[in-house]
């Protein structure tokens, strides 16, 4: 019924934590493939010895090749009908296969998508999908299924590992994934996935953790490689192929294409004839609010722009990131900064959360004035050509 993949590279710290935990499934229909994608930490004998002690799991060792490659290698290898994921430093509950497998049996359908938990340190925060939970034909969702409306909000989340899939569709969607794609592969299967479901199962199931780690956070630090990005955006592209007008794929990857160089290539939009936060002019002095995937993205620009200081960074998990050696300061220090700044950018791609945010940093004593998010100019603008400002 069940093949349950886990690519592997260097990550021996968290995977007996992480395999452990789907050993140990109240679901016990399923093989669980662990694909060793030349880890140097010692992964290689972990894996070796769960195959030794545990007759559903199958290794698979390969030379280094990257995420895409790895997951294909583990596609190719799977024997179950349907394919489940889970990264090798994350964790599941008990009873979650369990579950999943449960909505699939009940509704024959071809994918089943949950909601997870995004754990930062002790924090869990319930992240759920934007479609509400409930059966549907592709034709139904697909007009919302990347871009939801609302800046940013996925209509259904891109991760594979909150997901069941069929293994013809998985496999049929790899033929297509450049395995040099780095960042962002889930979404190059999911998506076009879903195009090729029949039916689609929403649910409010959640008992997925998805861990950021100091590596994991340190990693996302890193600015993606262009050609990587071009290449993540032309797969997207080609789901317009054969497409009705009323899917809007068009507008939902141009807001799907700001919302990654949000939190990846902030520069490329800065430069642009509308940056995200407006014209913020040459002299001023900010706070960045936000230490996430955005908030680094923001941090490293402004960092390197000699015209704008940055007077300090906050974060509520301030804590956390302190630990990884990020310069962060609890929301509340701006109260000793004594005005002694110009603006507060909320550096969070969600309105929802930016609202939040905002009102709590009003609570402090910030004047309005000087909280700023995203203007609507750079979120309702629906051209794809994103020229640069000549004069910038």
């Amino acid at each position: 019924m069940l093949s349950v993949i886990v690519p592997i590279y260097n990550a021996a710290p968290y995977l007996k934590k992480c395999v452990d935990s789907i050993c140990n499934q109240t679901y016990t229909d399923m093989e669980i493939i662990l694909v060793d994608d030349g880890s140097k930490d010692g992964g290689y004998e972990i894996c070796e010895r769960y195959a030794r002690e545990e007759s559903r799991v199958r290794v698979i060792h390969k030379e280094n090749g990257g995420v895409v490659s790895a997951r294909k290698a583990g596609v190719c290898a799977a024997k179950g009908d349907f394919i489940g994921w889970v990264d090798s430093d994350d964790w599941i509950e008990e009873d979650y296969f369990e579950k999943l497998v449960a909505v699939q049996r009940k509704s024959g359908a071809d994918i089943v998508a949950a909601g997870h938990y995004h754990d930062i340190g002790k924090n869990s925060i319930k992240v759920f999908n934007n479609i509400s939970s409930g059966c549907y034909s592709k034709e139904e969702i697909l007009s919302r299924v990347i871009y939801s409306g609302e800046f940013f909000e996925y209509g259904v989340q891109p991760h594979l590992w909150n997901k069941l899939i069929r293994r013809d569709i998985m496999e049929s969607v790899g033929k297509r994934i450049d395995d040099s794609i780095s960042i962002g592969d889930d979404v190059l299967f999911v998506y076009p996935g879903i195009k090729e479901a029949k039916k689609i199962c929403i649910t409010d199931i959640c008992a997925y953790h998805y861990v950021q780690h100091a590596d994991s956070l340190t990693k996302k630090r890193q600015k993606p490689e262009q050609m990587k990005l071009n290449i993540l955006l032309e797969g997207l592209r080609n789901m317009k192929e054969n497409s009705m007008p009323e899917y809007r794929l068009d507008f939902q990857l141009i807001q799907y294409e700001k919302a990654y160089n949000l939190l990846h290539q902030y520069s490329v939009l800065e430069k642009s004839k509308f940056p995200p936060y407006g014209k913020i002019p040459d002299g001023s002095r900010i706070v960045i609010y936000g230490a996430g995937a955005m908030g680094r993205s923001v941090y490293q620009y402004y960092l390197y722009k000699k015209e704008i200081q940055i007077t300090a960074w906050i974060d509520s998990n301030w804590k956390d990131y302190n630990d990884l050696e990020f310069v962060v300061r609890p929301p509340g220090y701006v109260k000793e900064l004594n005005d002694k700044y110009d603006f507060i950018l909320i550096a969070n791609t969600r309105k929802k959360a930016a609202e939040n945010m905002g009102k709590y940093i009003e609570s402090l004593g910030v004047s309005r004035d000087k909280v700023r998010w995203l203007t609507s100019e750079f979120i309702d603008n629906p051209r794809a050509d994103w020229k640069v400002d000549e004069e910038s």
